[in-house]
C-alpha cells in the first residue's frame, strides 16, 4: 500500500539547512570575505524556497477546507515577519542618530519609510541617482528590497494559486490531466516572468533586480517543484531513494557553491545568470524530499539552528556592518569578526524575545482580523516615525563647524553647474569652454570626476596666460579604452564608451596644445587592461598634435571624512591629527600609477605646469 503523500506543512529540517546556506552566503558576501563574491545569490535561494513552501501551504489548506482563508494567510505573514522588522528599523534608526552625525544618518536612512511598508524595492528602483550622494549608496535598509519583493509575492500569490486550482479542477473533455494543467499554468507564469527578467536586465536593470514581476519566475519554479513532487507521491507513493536523493543534493550544493564563488557584482543580474542558482535551490529541495532526514547533511543541528534564525540574521547583518564601517572605515578582519559577533548577538535576542513569541507563542494567538488591524496600525506608526526621522534638521555643535563642514560637502568644481558632465544620462559631447575664443593656445582637461577635480588648478594656471581652457568630463568614465560593468546603474557603461570615442574623434576640432588626462584608480581593470587601454587613448590624443599630461588617480581615505571630523568634534575632541585617517599603503592609486608609468612617459602635474 503506498505511503501517505508527503505533507508540505510537515517540518523539514533540511529546508532550514537551506535557509542557513542562503543567509550565510549573503552575510559572507556583504562582509567582503574572499571567495564569496556571489553570495548575493542567497536571496534567490530564499525566493525558490518561498515559492515551494507558500504554495504547499495554500494547496493543503484548499484540500482540507475547499477554500482559502485569505485573511488568515495575511495574518500569519504579518505576525511572522512584522515584529522583528519593526524592532530592527527602530533600533537601527536610534543607533544611526546616536553614532553618526545627523547629515550622515539622514543620508543613510533614506529608504526607511519605504522599508516600513515593505516597499523599499520601489525606492531603490525609482529614486533618481545622484552622483555625489555616495552615502546614499550605503543605505542602512538596502537589504530590505528582497523583503519587499517577497511581501508583494505574498500579496498576490494566494489569488493566483486559487485561480489555478479552480481552473485545473474544471471539467475537462480533452483528457488532459488536471494536475498537469496547474503545472502548465505555473510554467506560463514562469516563462513570462523570465522573459521579462531577461529583457529588463538588458534595458532596465534596476527594474530587473528590484521588482517582483521579474522575480516571479523563481517563486513559480518553487511552486512547480512542490506540485511535481506531490503528483509523483500520489501516483507512486512516497518512498525514500537514498542514492538518487544524495546525487541530486550534491549537484545542487556544488552548483550553489560555484555561483557563490564565481559570480560577482560586476555582472548583469539576474538575467540568464540567475538560472543556475535557482535550479540549484530546486534540486536541493527536491533531494530533501526523497533523502531520509538522518542521511541529509542539511539537517545538521548547527545548520538547522542557523536556519531557524535566518530571518533575524538577515535583518541585522546589513545595518550592523554598515554602522561599523561608518565608524571605522573599511573593516579589517578583526573588526569584521566583531561586527559579525554583534550581529549574531542581536539575532539571538530578536529571535528569542520578538520573532518566536509572535510567530509561535502566545503573543500571536489573536484572530486574523485583529492581527491585520494591529499590524496595519503598527506599520502606519512606523511610517510616521521613519518619515519624521528622515526629515530631521541637520545640526552641528557650533555654527562655525556646521558652516565649514557644509562648505566641504558642497566644494565641487564649477563645471558641475554646467553641462560638461552628464554622467550616464547620454553620450553627447558638451564641452565647457573658458577664456578668450581667439586664444592662440588651448588646454583640454579630459577625464572622469577625479580628473575634473583638477579643474580649478588648470584654470588658475592657464587662464591668466590667456589660454583657452576646454573641459570634457564624464563621471565614472575612465580614460581607458576598456568597457566595464558599472554597479551603480547595474549594466555595462556603454554611454561611457560611446562618449569617449566621440570625444577622441572630435579632439582635433579644438586643436589643443596640451591635454590633461585624469581618471580614478578604482576601476577593476586588470594590469594589462590599464596599460593597453590607456595607451590606446593616449595614442589617439597624440594624433591631434597635443602634448599629453597624465594625472594619476588620487588615493582615497575610505570613509566619509566630513562626517568623521564632525563626529569627533561633536564629542569634544580638539586634537584630530590621529583620527579620520586610513592606511593607504595598499590603495589602488599606487599600483595603477606604476602601471601608467609602464604604459608610457608620464609627467607629474606640478612639473608640467612650471
Amino acid at each position: 500500500m503506498p505511503a501517505r503523500p508527503h505533507s508540505t506543512l510537515t517540518f523539514r529540517a533540511d529546508l532550514q539547512g537551506l535557509r542557513a546556506i542562503a543567509v550565510i552566503a549573503v552575510l559572507l558576501a556583504h562582509s567582503g570575505v574572499t571567495g564569496f563574491s556571489g553570495g548575493y545569490i542567497g536571496v534567490d535561494l530564499f525566493f525558490i524556497l518561498s515559492g515551494f513552501l507558500i504554495t504547499g501551504a495554500l494547496c493543503e489548506e484548499y484540500e482540507k477546507n475547499a477554500k482559502l482563508n485569505i485573511l488568515g494567510f495575511y495574518s500569519r505573514r504579518l505576525k511572522r515577519l512584522l515584529p522583528a522588522l519593526v524592532v530592527v528599523i527602530i533600533v537601527t534608526l536610534v543607533a544611526a542618530f546616536i553614532l553618526l552625525p545627523t547629515f550622515q544618518a539622514k543620508a543613510q536612512i533614506g529608504s526607511s519609510p519605504f522599508a516600513s511598508l515593505w516597499l523599499s524595492n520601489f525606492y531603490f528602483t525609482f529614486t533618481d541617482l545622484d552622483y555625489f550622494a555616495e552615502l546614499g549608496q550605503k543605505d542602512l535598509f538596502l537589504h530590505t528590497w528582497s523583503l519587499g519583493v517577497e511581501e508583494q509575492f505574498y500579496l498576490t500569490w494566494p489569488f493566483l494559486v486559487l485561480l489555478l486550482i479552480r481552473l485545473s479542477r474544471q471539467k475537462n473533455h480533452t483528457g488532459f490531466d488536471t494536475g498537469l494543467r496547474m503545472i502548465f499554468g505555473l510554467c506560463m507564469i514562469l516563462g513570462a516572468s523570465f522573459a521579462l527578467n531577461v529583457y529588463w536586465t538588458k534595458e532596465q536593470p534596476l527594474f530587473a533586480f528590484y521588482q517582483m514581476p521579474s522575480r516571479a519566475w523563481q517563486f513559480a519554479l518553487g511552486a512547480i517543484v512542490l506540485l511535481a513532487v506531490r503528483r509523483l507521491d500520489i501516483q507512486r507513493g512516497h518512498h525514500a531513494n537514498v542514492f538518487a536523493g544524495f546525487v541530486i543534493l550534491v549537484v545542487g550544493l556544488v552548483a550553489t557553491a560555484l555561483c557563490v564563488n564565481l559570480y560577482h557584482e560586476q555582472m548583469a543580474y539576474p538575467g540568464w545568470a540567475a538560472i543556475l542558482p535557482s535550479i540549484a535551490a530546486a534540486l536541493i529541495i527536491l533531494a530533501g524530499h526523497w533523502l531520509p532526514e538522518k542521511q541529509n547533511p542539511l539537517t545538521w543541528r548547527p545548520l538547522v539552528w542557523l536556519g531557524n534564525r535566518s530571518y533575524s540574521l538577515y535583518l541585522w547583518h546589513w545595518p550592523v556592518l554598515l554602522l561599523f564601517e561608518a565608524l571605522n572605515g573599511p573593516l579589517s578582519n578583526e573588526l569584521t569578526i566583531i561586527a559579525v559577533a554583534v550581529t549574531f548577538l542581536l539575532t539571538e535576542i530578536t529571535y528569542r524575545l520578538i520573532e518566536r513569541p509572535f510567530w509561535k507563542g502566545s503573543l500571536g494567538s489573536f484572530e486574523p482580523k485583529r492581527i491585520i488591524q494591529t499590524g496595519s496600525l503598527v506599520m502606519l506608526l512606523l511610517l510616521l516615525g521613519t518619515f519624521h526621522a528622515a526629515r530631521q534638521p541637520v545640526e552641528n555643535n557650533t555654527a562655525k563647524t556646521g558652516d565649514i563642514i557644509q562648505q566641504w560637502r558642497s566644494d565641487y568644481p564649477i563645471i558641475y553647474t554646467m553641462p560638461c558632465d552628464a554622467w550616464y544620462s547620454h553620450d553627447k559631447v558638451q564641452p565647457c569652454v573658458f577664456g578668450p575664443e581667439n586664444a592662440e593656445k588651448t588646454v583640454v582637461l579630459l577625464g572622469d570626476s577625479v580628473g575634473a577635480q583638477w579643474f580649478s588648478l588648470v584654470a588658475s594656471s592657464y587662464l591668466p596666460l590667456d589660454w583657452r581652457v576646454v573641459v570634457l568630463t564624464k563621471s565614472s568614465c575612465p580614460l581607458v579604452d576598456e568597457s566595464y560593468f558599472y554597479t551603480r546603474i547595474k549594466r555595462v557603461y556603454e554611454v561611457c564608451d560611446q562618449w569617449r570615442t566621440k570625444v577622441l574623434d572630435r579632439l582635433v576640432e579644438w586643436q589643443p596644445d596640451v591635454v590633461f588626462v585624469g581618471s580614478a584608480s578604482s576601476y577593476g581593470f586588470t594590469d594589462q587592461e590599464w596599460i593597453s587601454g590607456s595607451q590606446r587613448v593616449w595614442s589617439k590624443i597624440k594624433t591631434s598634435g597635443a602634448y599629453v599630461v597624465v594625472i594619476p588617480g588620487t588615493p582615497t581615505i575610505g570613509i566619509d571624512a566630513p562626517s568623521c571630523i564632525s563626529r569627533h568634534m561633536q564629542s569634544g575632541e580638539t586634537e584630530l591629527s590621529s583620527v579620520c585617517r586610513s592606511d593607504q599603503t595598499q590603495d589602488a592609486a599606487y599600483r595603477v600609477s606604476s602601471l601608467l608609468k609602464r604604459a608610457g612617459p608620464i609627467c607629474r602635474m606640478l612639473k608640467c605646469l612650471i
